[in-house]
């Protein structure tokens, strides 16, 4: 149960940055030449797979959310419609690939 847990625990963190990474808000923070608080650390580290024992990791993530959320909130027109865009795409089921029904 607590290795169930743990995995759920690090596919959720995953999933978050991964359903956001294209947003205004990520590119922002991304575009940024400062690093005062060591997030593209904290996110590297979790894209590397740190995010299953690492305290740290896990409490530069949780400064990287409320930093995404506070940029969100600064340009909150986009943000808004980068989250409307996103619950809309996950929704869509895909179609296509590289199988002969795709040349039909």
């Amino acid at each position: 149960r607590a290795y169930d847990r743990r995995i759920r625990r690090g596919i959720r963190v995953f999933s978050w940055f991964i359903y956001r990474f294209n947003s205004p808000a990520t590119q922002h923070l991304f575009a940024q030449p400062s690093d005062h608080w060591d997030l593209r650390r904290g996110v590297i580290s979790m894209l590397a797979g740190d995010v299953f024992d690492s305290r740290r990791v896990m409490s530069k993530l949780r400064l990287f959310k409320l930093v995404y959320a506070v940029t969100g909130a600064m340009n909150l027109s986009r943000f808004l419609a980068e989250r409307r865009n996103r619950r809309r795409q996950a929704g869509v089921a895909f179609t296509g690939g590289t199988t002969s029904q795709d040349y039909l």
